[in-house]
């Protein structure tokens, strides 16, 4: 097993983002704007949602394993008391609303409609994450 000590800096910083120190406030920084931007994707996504029911034919339960996952991720980020809480509900968040956008997009006719709106979503959903290149990178193979 890894100890913290037996780490390079390098590796220390990319996975555990920083010393407790600066954890603390990278916490502070993000704590509010996460809650906020996982809001505002859940909100985005259930605008759109709303406006595509009548039109498309989704997949209901598809929707509804997406927007628990929202609601899990956005939960734990009102929960969160560590960095690493905040990284892993933002993480779960971004997940959840590519798979929700991802619904959505098969759903419907025309699914070059979605391609801006999904880069944004995905773009502001994974701004509380940032905090490490590791989890940036793992986040955006997974999405």
């Amino acid at each position: 097993m890894f100890t913290t000590r037996s780490l390079s800096p390098a590796l220390y910083y990319l996975f555990f983002s920083g010393e407790p120190e600066q954890q603390q406030r990278f916490f502070k920084e993000l704590h509010f704007i996460s809650i906020v931007i996982l809001t505002f994707g859940l909100s985005c996504w259930l605008v759109t949602f709303s406006l595509t029911l009548s039109r498309a034919s989704l997949d209901h339960a598809h929707a509804a394993m997406s927007l628990a996952g929202m609601l899990v991720g956005l939960v734990l980020a009102l929960y969160a008391r560590s960095l690493q809480a905040i990284i892993a509900s933002g993480t779960i968040s971004v997940l959840f609303i590519s798979f929700g956008f991802r619904v959505l997009m098969l759903g419907t006719e025309e699914p070059a409609f979605w391609v801006l709106p999904l880069g944004v979503m995905i773009t502001l959903t994974t701004a509380p994450i940032f905090s490490g290149i590791a989890y940036y990178l793992g986040v955006s193979l997974c999405v």
